[in-house]
């Protein structure tokens, strides 16, 4: 083990009163940098934002990065970016600071060294002397429990052993937890209830400290957390099983445990785990398919919680006022991603501004091959305006708006849609033309006068009401859905609209077999 004393670690430790006020939750979210944050950890993350805001207290970041093999570049600031991105700006942690740093545990390893070693002088840890396996061999079977042969060991014993292991290996041996043989373990889970573990049912001894000097998630969480001062443990559903050893290791320490709170879990709507199709998505993702932040959060807070007073639409901020950990339900949640996209939708059409929208849609659309500065402002706030009823994320107004910036091809699959509407390709280039002149002589914006223009037509070829209509849509936009007609010309502008609908009618014209 290490003779670095705990004076010479670079950590500072703090009591309860200078981190926290009287109710005020100190909650930490502590990703590892193995991948991108997914919906999972942001709810997770969400919902410590919440419990630390409703109380005054503070949102942690801790970096848990002492798995070295599954540590990927640029999950770290996709993790952080992913933070941010949902408005969930931590208190204290990497890039911000705070009391209790180191806020990374890889900066840390010493302090978890001393720790493994308190519990080695006490005898409620011991060193696992067992060779390592050769590199390749499958892994030992989880039944498989050699290692509690070192146990109780003599002092005489476990010097000798130490001795010839390093010799053997070049490291020191790993360091287990001495969990009872027998006996049982219970703790109160805010959102579960009480819950009891027999300590037969409960993994091994797990290790806590690797011969590398590296701790395992069970001894780098339980040192933080007491040492960071985190009163309430807000976790996903899958950490429930590493409990009982959380527990008993702050119980073997001799200090307080936290508030152990374990969120319900997340299915796809048929009660299975969720999978990428249904949800499991990067955050990431979503921000790329234009759902907005704002929308997410809301959506993520009705996993498991509820505004209240039927209130489905509320900011994070409105939700920290209402925010309880204990009201939290343990049933699991389905991931819906239709009401996602309802809850966006809602977002787009009746919570941003206009103005707000545009610039929100702009990346997208330049992305999409959109110059916005070679088109007047005014005419893009006027063609988003009409599509901002209509968006459900921002990824679909490139598609949705396309034939304000692009004249839609006079191709066989436009020309196969107007014989359709008339029946007949005569018919169309008829209706066509005459559609033409007759929008020549009204203002396109007046609705009435436009669509009195249009029925004439329709009259005198004796045509359902809808064909006129019909006809100009697809000639000028090359679809078959658009916002309001009479809006989407007098937008477009009559150069453009005169322009398609020539091209239109000679395509026609040409077409002609």
């Amino acid at each position: 083990m290490t003779d670095t004393a705990l004076t010479d670690i670079p950590v500072t430790v703090v009591t309860t009163d200078e981190t926290s006020t009287a109710g005020a939750i100190r909650s930490c979210f502590p990703p590892s940098p193995t991948g991108n944050l997914h919906v999972g950890g942001a709810r997770s993350a969400l919902f410590n934002w919440l419990a630390a805001r409703s109380t005054g207290g503070q949102f942690i970041l801790r970096i848990e990065d002492t798995d070295r093999t599954r540590l990927k570049e640029g999950s770290l600031d996709s993790i952080k970016d992913g933070l941010r991105w949902l408005g969930l700006q931590w208190d204290e942690g990497p890039e911000v600071g705070g009391p209790v740093g180191p806020y990374v545990q890889s900066e840390r390893l010493p302090l978890y060294g001393e720790y493994a070693r308190r519990l080695l002088d006490s005898g409620d840890a011991y060193e696992d002397f067992e060779p390592p396996p050769p590199p390749g061999a499958p892994p030992t079977p989880s039944t498989a429990t050699p290692f509690r042969a070192h146990r109780d060991l003599t002092p005489e014993e476990r010097d000798a052993r130490r001795d010839a292991y390093a010799a053997a290996h070049g490291r020191q041996p790993a360091v287990r937890l001495k969990l009872p043989l027998s006996g049982e373990i219970t703790v109160h889970d805010q959102i579960r209830g009480t819950i009891t573990w027999q300590f037969k049912d409960v993994p091994a001894d797990p290790v806590l400290l690797k011969g590398d000097g590296f701790p395992t998630y069970h001894l780098a969480e339980v040192v933080d957390d007491h040492l960071m001062n985190r009163n309430v443990v807000l976790r996903a559903d899958e950490w429930l099983p590493s409990t009982p050893i959380h527990a008993h290791l702050f119980r073997s320490f001799g200090v307080a445990e936290p508030l152990f709170c374990h969120l319900p879990l997340v299915t796809g709507v048929d009660g299975k785990k969720l999978s990428k199709r249904e949800g499991s998505t990067a955050v990431q993702e979503y921000r790329e398919q234009g759902l907005l932040p704002e929308a997410l959060v809301n959506y993520l807070c009705l996993l498991g919680w509820a505004y209240g007073d039927d209130i489905e639409y509320f900011t994070k901020e409105e939700a920290a006022t209402r925010f309880r950990v204990a009201d939290i339900r343990p049933a699991p949640s389905k991931w819906d991603m239709d009401k996602l996209l309802s809850v966006n939708a809602h977002y787009i059409n009746h919570v941003l501004t206009l103005d707000e929208f545009v610039e929100r849609s702009l990346p997208f659309l330049e992305k999409a091959g959109v110059r916005a500065a070679e088109y007047a402002p005014d005419y893009m706030r006027d063609v988003l305006a009409l599509e901002k009823e209509r968006a459900k994320v921002l990824g679909e107004v490139p598609d949705l708006t396309e034939y304000f910036f692009r004249d839609p091809p006079t191709d066989a699959a436009m020309l196969d849609l107007l014989r359709k509407e008339a029946r007949e390709q005569a018919q169309a280039t008829k209706m066509l033309e005459a559609a033409f002149e007759a929008l020549s002589g009204v203002r396109w914006d007046d609705h009435e006068a436009f669509t009195s223009a249009l029925d004439t037509v329709n009259a005198l070829f004796g045509a359902k009401k809808r064909v006129a209509f019909m006809l100009v849509r697809i000639a000028v936009s090359g679809r078959v859905a658009t916002p309001d007609l009479g809006t989407t010309l007098h937008v477009l502008g009559l150069e453009r609209v005169n322009r398609r609908l020539r091209a239109t009618l000679q395509a026609l014209e040409g077409s002609k077999a």
